[in-house]
């Protein structure tokens, strides 16, 4: 989580007209700057920004905000993602609460001993590996998104790491079977995609079956690290690309 007080340092410190004006043609109109407004269609200019108050109004369809809610309107980003965006552009820098990272340091690094299993895995199934290659994925592209395999023998290694299984049920990596009261691999006979957050911690996994009865994909479900409606896969990745956009 990003701190409060970073956040309105960085609304303090950058412009708001020099943010807008990189993706609207603002023209200067006594104190504001007016425009077309880039949420909806319209001829004659109601979009004004208050360059004082780091502040933007359109008066014909009542979109408003700060530097931070037009570039999440604008891209279509995510709170931390806009943000993270304007940090980069401007060079601030942004201070986290490690805190959130400290309460569930056990919990990353349980999933992050997990998907080094699967990666495990496929690097030993020629046919998988091969599968996904067919498919266009280099191997260069494989090591980077860590993709991996789940078999029979993540169990094994579950075990012999001494991994806390309560822990993986809780984190969704585990299923329980009510009548027999067992542990089973939620993903098995899955190439599985690692899931990160913003931050390239593993919160999360996709799995792909080639099996043609069974659910094509299925994903981690919803639990205290994986909000899957605010993730985007391999945003991690891509973040310093899209922070060089505009």
């Amino acid at each position: 989580m990003i701190l409060k007080s970073s956040i309105d340092r960085l609304l303090q410190t950058i412009d708001i007209v020099e943010v807008i004006s990189s993706y609207v043609d603002l023209r200067k109109s006594g104190s504001n700057y007016m425009a077309c407004c880039p949420f909806h269609e319209e001829r004659s200019a109601s979009f004004s920004v208050n360059q004082i108050k780091g502040f933007y109004h359109c008066f014909g369809c009542g979109a408003s905000g700060d530097s931070i809610k037009f570039v999440m309107a604008f891209e279509k980003l995510s709170f931390v993602e806009a943000l993270e965006k304007l940090a980069h552009r401007f060079n601030i820098t942004l201070e986290y609460d490690k805190s959130a990272y400290y309460d569930h340091k056990e919990d990353y690094h349980l999933l992050e001993m997990v998907s080094s299993l699967y990666q495990e895995e496929l690097f030993n199934a020629p046919f998988f590996l091969n599968y996904l290659q067919k498919r266009g994925l280099s191997m260069e592209s494989i090591k980077a998104f860590k993709l991996g395999l789940c078999t029979n023998r993540i169990d094994y290694g579950i075990e012999n790491k001494g991994l806390n299984k309560d822990k993986l049920i809780e984190l969704g990596v585990l299923g329980k079977s009510d009548k027999e009261d067992k542990t089973y691999l939620r993903f098995l006979d899955r190439i599985m995609f690692p899931i990160y957050s913003p931050n390239a911690q593993v919160v999360g996994f996709g799995g792909r079956t080639l099996k043609e009865k069974a659910a094509k994909y299925i994903n981690s479900p919803q639990n205290k690290l994986f909000d899957k409606s605010s993730l985007l896969y391999g945003y991690h990745l891509a973040k310093e690309h899209i922070y060089k956009q505009k």
